[in-house]
């Protein structure tokens, strides 16, 4: 999985707070399996193939958080040696809206149902995968580190929003540029700053973005680390999501664990985000004290109670 994704900031966290090894999902060539470290995790390298490495390394329980192509061929023999648990972190709604994400469906959903049980993050989630697999589901939410964020302070110091998510159709960032379009008629100093990995429809969004002439208004960035997202997060007015349907929006449980007011609108009105965007603005304040309301409910969330649920 790529690093800087909600996916893989959740399986760093569940890591640690499990005390388990990760797993490489590139397979090297060698005799016997090697490791390295990473942010104070023990990381193993698979040599010649995954099976041999997990029954060198004595396995019992796999717990699969990204689906490795390479794993596909090996999970039968995989499964005769420890019991296979995969999260399905992956946005199953997709399906509905994307065509070229059902060919991605053909690839996950036998692999799904070799699992001995999936993890899902929503019960919407569950509703959907039980119309695919057979295998049994489980729901467990994604994990903060609440502990942390809870004592950290939010102060914006500028008129900017940010969004944390990749740029894809699903996440729906043209919403959003057309929400800038009228927020800065009325603050021509607001900022919309966009984190997330790039795909094919970066260009696009450029492209968008020049035509409303929204260059000042509205930038675009790749990735940055975890910790740089939470800074990025503290010194916005709020954050936004424009998701036609999210599972568990790991940056949304972030922003409200750090009392940063969240903007969830109807994804289809860019006039209800301008509306609620240009509020947040000018009565900062009342917007900030429910957030403050709301962090407290984001206890749930924290990291080591969703590794005690995962331990059962």
């Amino acid at each position: 999985m790529r690093e800087g994704t909600g996916a893989f900031t959740q399986a760093v966290s569940l890591a640690k707070a499990l005390n388990i090894p990760l797993l490489d999902v590139n397979v090297m060539v060698g005799d016997k399996p090697v490791f390295s470290e990473y942010m104070g995790l023990k990381v193993y390298h698979p040599v010649g193939s995954f099976y041999n490495t997990l029954k060198e390394l004595n396995i019992d329980v796999l717990l699969i958080n990204s689906m490795p192509g390479e794993m596909i061929g090996e999970i039968q023999n995989i499964k005769k040696i420890c019991k296979i648990i995969t999260i399905a972190h992956l946005q199953m709604y997709e399906h509905y809206v994307t065509d070229n994400y059902q060919s991605h469906l053909l690839f996950v959903v036998p692999f799904f149902n070799l699992s001995d049980v999936i993890i899902c993050l929503s019960e919407k989630q569950k509703e959907i995968l039980e119309s695919f697999v057979t295998a049994p589901i489980v729901v467990i939410p994604p994990g903060i580190d609440y502990t942390k964020y809870k004592s950290i302070e939010a102060n914006p110091s500028d008129e900017d929003f940010i969004m944390v998510s990749r740029i894809s159709p699903i996440k729906n960032h043209l919403t959003p540029y057309l929400a800038m379009k009228r927020v800065n008629k009325t603050h021509p100093n607001s900022f919309l700053k966009i984190y997330g990995h790039s795909t094919i429809n970066k260009k696009f969004s450029l492209d968008f973005i020049r035509t409303l002439k929204l260059e000042e208004h509205v930038g675009l960035f790749d990735y940055i680390d975890h910790d740089r997202v939470i800074t990025e997060t503290c010194n916005s007015r709020a954050l936004i999501c424009s998701s036609f349907i999210e599972n568990c929006s790991v940056s949304v449980l972030e922003a409200k664990a750090l009392g940063v007011p969240v903007i969830e609108e109807d994804p289809f009105s860019p006039k209800e985000f301008a509306d609620k965007m240009i509020d947040v603005l000018e009565n900062y304040e009342k917007h900030k004290k429910r957030a403050e309301k709301e962090r407290s409910k984001m206890h749930k969330y924290d990291i080591k109670l969703i590794a005690k649920q995962y331990r059962k």
